[in-house]
């Protein structure tokens, strides 16, 4: 049951971390996209 139980302490202490990590690949991915498109009409519009 101990054992257990760490494991439980440890995931409640990453799942913010995984969270976060997830949300910032989310908008760098995002953002990676946004600018490939700009990129892309400026390319359209020359």
């Amino acid at each position: 049951m101990k054992k257990i139980d760490s494991l439980s302490m440890r995931n409640s202490r990453l799942a913010p971390v995984v969270c976060v990590i997830l949300v910032f690949f989310l908008l760098s991915t995002l953002s990676f996209a946004m600018g490939f498109l700009h990129l892309m009409q400026w390319f359209l519009l020359l």
